[in-house]
């Protein structure tokens, strides 16, 4: 399984009228696509975990759903387990959108995600990189 960043655009505001979220930082809307590396069974990620650091270590896990791939509204609360909640099958990619509430001027922001493997690690995933040079795709 081979996480890679696909898009980030970054507002002050996230959703549709009358619910939109406003915040006082920044919303990072993010695209992140998984891709399956296997060569004949469907998998998907075990126990898989998604959420920012910054540069000082600090740790924000609000994931807001932003896209209509998985079924729930758009705008609410959603953990990783529900982005990924189905095997792919080899060679199949996905991609779910996300948006992340995070503070103003903050520093080096990275996207933590387990359950899958980095371009740089495994050969078959090819280089992991971020369309945003301010937003870093991380690995635990």
């Amino acid at each position: 399984m081979c996480f890679s960043v696909q898009a980030v655009t970054i507002a002050h505001t996230f959703g549709a009228v009358p619910d939109q979220l406003k915040t006082s930082g920044e919303v990072y809307v993010v695209t992140v696509r998984l891709r399956s590396a296997a060569r004949r069974t469907a998998q998907k990620p075990s126990q898989p975990r998604l959420f920012v650091v910054d540069a000082q270590g600090k740790r924000y896990s609000q994931i807001i759903n932003a896209g209509n791939e998985i079924g729930l509204p758009i705008d609410q609360p959603v953990t990783a387990a529900q982005l990924w909640n189905r095997k792919i099958q080899p060679g199949e990619s996905v991609s779910r959108m996300v948006a992340l509430d995070l503070p103003a001027g903050i520093h080096q922001p990275g996207l933590v995600i387990s359950g899958g493997f980095f371009g740089s690690d495994d050969p078959t995933c090819g280089g992991h990189h971020s369309p945003n040079p301010s937003f870093i795709l991380c690995r635990q």
